[in-house]
This record gives structure tokens, sequence and C-alpha cells, in this order.
């Protein structure tokens, strides 16, 4: 028998810190020098210490299964951005149809939508291939046209609109939620090849991946 995190769970190993993200409860944990590396991950989580498993267990973030599931491989933090490309994009009515179009998919979360909801709407047209090239210049274009939409700016909303925005010409792109600890943070971010689509890449250093779209 092994222990798995329960569906909906996700994790990430920070220095000796676990970090963990409740996709339902739409709400972020962490505990510190639990003594954790990427390898505790790889195969199952008992080589925790059991005070560490008997927290997660009583917290219910974990469950027993007769086999152990690894967690999905999450793409290495964006190394580029946009800025460091020199490219550049009139904002043109193609673009402002298609962005007005995503944005008016992602009301269907409602006003203020959890997590795993904002998430679903932005992913719930499938992407039917990867071209970076294309998704740059959707990415350059967005942010030509940010400054005079209206609404929030903050990391979430920027990066769900740009997934949901690529999605909806066909085109695929990693959405990564990072965390740090001490102080604790949490972000979000688009990226493709290595390179970031919507925020700088030296900003994006501190943080380790601990859930991707």
């Amino acid at each position: 028998m092994a222990w798995r995190f329960r569906s909906g769970v996700k994790s990430a190993a920070v220095g000796r810190d676990l970090v963990l993200l409740d996709l339902d409860a739409d709400t972020y944990a962490c505990i510190p020098n639990a003594g954790v590396s990427d390898a505790a991950f790889a195969t199952d989580l008992d080589q925790l210490d059991d005070d560490v498993l008997s927290v997660l267990r009583d917290a219910g973030l974990i469950e027993r299964r007769r086999t152990a599931s690894a967690q999905m491989a999450l793409p290495s933090v964006a190394i580029q951005d946009l800025g460091a490309l020199h490219l550049t994009k009139a904002v043109d009515v193609p673009v402002l149809i298609n962005t007005g179009r995503a944005a008016l998919t992602l009301r269907r979360a409602g006003a203020d939508p959890s997590l795993s909801e904002l998430v679903a709407c932005a992913t719930s047209r499938r992407p039917v291939r990867s071209d970076a090239d294309a998704a740059i210049r959707q990415a350059v274009a967005l942010d030509r046209l940010l400054p005079w939409l209206p609404g929030r700016r903050e990391c979430l909303q920027r990066s769900a609109l740009l997934v949901r925005l690529l999605a909806d010409q066909g085109l695929g792109a990693d959405w990564v939620f990072g965390v740090r600890t001490w102080p604790f943070r949490a972000h979000c971010w688009v990226q493709i090849d290595g390179v970031c689509l919507n925020d700088d890449a030296e900003r994006l250093r501190p943080y380790t991946p601990i859930y991707s779209t």
C-alpha cells in the first residue's frame, strides 16, 4: 500500500519545505522543513516522515492507493521573455476581436471564480497545435492591448486571458503556477519553448513550478 496526493492536490519541494496547492479548495499550504526533495514525488510518499504524513492525512490531502502514482513532470521555468526578442506588433482589428471573444468566454466562470473554475474555463477549448512563433505573435499583440483593457491586471487574470486567446486560435502553451518560500508567494505565467509570454524571465527565477496546464 502507498500514499498519494488526493486528486486536485499539487505539490512542490522548495528547498526542504513542502508546498501544496489544493485546486478544489483554492488554497496553498506549506510544511516547513519537511525534509522533501523532488525525488520524494517520483515514486510514492512513504519516504516522508511519519509526522508529515500524519499532517497530510489529517488534512485530507493524501489517500491510500495500492500502487504509487507520480506527479506529472512540470516544465522548467522560462529563461527568456518577449522583451529579449525585440519584437513589435501593432494591435489590429482581428486581435481586438479575438481578445474580446476570449474575455467574454472567461466571464462564464463568474465574477469571482475559484482557481479551478478559472482554469477550466480558460482551457475548455483544447489546443490543436504547438507553434511557438504564432503564440509569441499573439502574446505580443495582447501585451500591446492590455493597458486599454478594463478589469484587474493580476497575473491570474492576465494568464487566463492569454491561455484562452491562444486556445481560441488552436494554439497551446504552458500555464505555469509557481511558488517560493520565506516569504511565501505564489505566481503564475504562460510560457512556450522556454520563452515567457507575459512576464519578465528574471522575475520568475525564484519560483518553483507546482502546477501546469
